[in-house]
């Protein structure tokens, strides 16, 4: 099945038909690089869980995290005390979006004509 995202001139095509697709289209920059063994394509699995632990992080981060810094730690007749677990808890986040930033040089991405371009950034 394809047809064209709402945005315009965007293809998208089925997830039956992408095994297939993948085969079909040439991956550019594919076989060039040391690295390319550490390549992460869509389908790969640690790369759907990654994308998923990152959206649960935002998701702390535009709720609980707001919440907190605002009616917590800015108390306004006096500072409450904070348990020390929410100090380490926002000390990994900032550690795992650190890791995010670096791990996605090594996500594969879809260029304008379609491609699917697995060299490094």
């Amino acid at each position: 099945v394809r047809g064209r995202s709402l945005a315009g001139s965007k293809e998208f095509i089925s997830e039956e038909s992408y095994e297939s697709e993948k085969k079909s289209k040439p991956v550019a920059g594919a076989g060039r690089c040391v690295i390319q063994k550490f390549i992460m394509y869509p389908d790969n699995n640690f790369r759907r869980l990654w994308t998923a632990l990152v959206v649960g992080l935002l998701v702390y981060t535009g709720t609980v995290f707001i919440y907190r810094l605002i009616f917590v730690r800015f108390y306004v007749p006096r500072e409450l005390e904070v348990p020390r677990f929410w100090n380490y808890f926002d000390h990994m986040v900032d550690i795992m979006f650190v890791m995010d930033l670096l791990i996605q040089f090594f996500f594969t991405y879809t260029s304008e004509k379609g491609y699917e371009v697995a060299l490094p950034r």
